[in-house]
């Protein structure tokens, strides 16, 4: 029950319904466009039905909802990856698996290179959910360089940011 209240009285994390999928748009395209691949052949058989039915169901019940986290979209790339392999499997030229996986690998290496080591914390980071920005750090080393044998106390029920990069002082 305090789950479904959260979720439906926008407290916390509110964002607007096509969150996820802008989400899934811009960072998991590759899983989007196979999803699509294999939405074109699930109309053929009960499998390729129950999976479609089964990403649209999830799209539509956490996009309806109003509490959203950028960590939910993996309830989302279940279904959608599932989709995607059945229909990828179904193609009937190979070079368009194998150009189509080529595609798909390149383009996850380079969001994951851009969100594990350039942008692993930072605002651009959509993942990241709690940013700290580049400005508190410049400002904690730079009061840490001013005052070296400084002692700081810092009063906050919360243990991030401050105290954390205040922590030899």
């Amino acid at each position: 029950t305090p789950w479904l209240t959260r979720g439906f009285e926008g407290a916390g994390p509110a964002k607007p319904w096509p969150y996820y999928l802008g989400l899934l748009a811009r960072y998991e395209l590759p899983l989007v466009l196979w999803a699509a691949v294999g939405l074109g052949y699930a109309w053929r058989d009960l499998t390729g039905r129950c999976l479609a039915v089964w990403a649209a169901v999830a799209l539509g019940v956490y996009s309806a909802i109003g509490y959203k986290t950028p960590w939910l979209v993996i309830n989302l790339a279940t279904p959608l990856a599932f989709l995607g392999a059945w229909g990828w499997r179904r193609l009937p030229a190979p070079w368009l698996r194998w150009g189509g996986g080529a595609f798909s690998a390149a383009f996850l290496a380079v969001i994951s290179l851009q969100f594990s080591w350039r942008e692993p914390w930072q605002v651009g980071n959509p993942y990241a959910y709690e940013h700290t920005s580049h400005a508190t750090a410049v400002t904690t080393q730079a009061l840490a360089a001013a005052v070296p044998r400084a002692r700081v106390l810092v009063w906050a029920d919360e243990y991030w940011p401050l105290p954390f990069y205040l922590r030899q002082h």
